[in-house]
Order: structure tokens, then sequence, then C-alpha cells
């Protein structure tokens, strides 16, 4: 089944910056490879990081391979961007350091800091169903916190 197609943002927003590399499934398995940790947190992903103050859930070890084996995507035909992309923030923790930030949206989208294009996942619901089961917010909550 092809992903859902998502709206088209062809201004360029101040943040995030569309000037980044093409996004490819490649560049974020090398962000994985460094990735021993990720915090999952509610809400907006900011310029920074996580709006949010704490993180709802920890994940590590298997789930960690697990959460990136199911943030598989296919690379857009054309850069886009999602005009708010706020319902679940991932924060990957390499051994001492932030690796990574990614930002999840109700509808499938995928930002990764530092791309020039959101990207659309090939089973949202399959993530946030997952992402729920270990603690996380759940797609309801995330449509609901996206509807703000």
């Amino acid at each position: 089944m092809p992903a859902p197609r998502l709206p088209h943002v062809p201004a360029r927003l101040p943040w995030p910056d569309t000037t980044g590399p093409d996004p490819s499934q490649a560049a974020l398995d090398a962000l994985w490879s460094k990735t021993r940790a990720v915090r999952v947190y509610p809400g907006e992903l900011g310029e920074h990081g996580p709006l949010a103050r704490a993180p709802a859930v920890e994940l590590r070890g298997p789930d960690v391979a697990e959460l990136a084996r199911l943030l598989a995507f296919e690379a857009p035909p054309e850069r886009f961007r999602v005009p708010s992309l706020g319902q679940c923030a991932l924060e990957l923790r390499g051994r001492l350091f932030r690796v990574g930030l990614l930002g999840l949206d109700a509808e499938g989208a995928l930002r990764v800091s530092g791309w020039g294009s959101d990207v659309t996942l090939r089973e949202p619901a399959a993530v946030f169903a997952w992402i729920a089961e270990k603690g996380g917010p759940s797609l309801a909550e995330a449509r609901q916190q996206g509807a703000r």
C-alpha cells in the first residue's frame, strides 16, 4: 500500500531549514549506528530539541533496533515540509551526547534535524502503536496534541 500523500509546503520556513541534504535511509541508518538510547517526548520538536521537559520513556537495547526498523520510509520525489510537526519528538542518544533529533507527525511524516525535507513513513500507525506500547504517546494522543 503506498504511503499517504502529505501536504506540500513550498514556502521557505525560517525553521526548519530546507537547504539541508536530501533524506536517505542510509543517512538515517548511520544515525542509528551511533544510537544507544532513544528518549521519547510527547509534543513538539523545536529547533534545538524537544519542547517537553521530560521524556515519556527512554528506550534501550533491542527496543532501539526495533524502532529503527519501524521508522522505514520512502525518499520523497520532491522536498516538502509539514507545517506543524509536533506530536512526538525522539532524541537519539549516543554514549555521552545527543546524536540526532527526530520529529513524528500523526499523519505519517518524519523530520530528521538537519535534513532538507521531511519524509513519509511506510507504517505510521504501527510506529505509534509500538511507541504507545512502550509507554510513549499513542496515535490518538498525538492527533489530539496536533489539533491544539
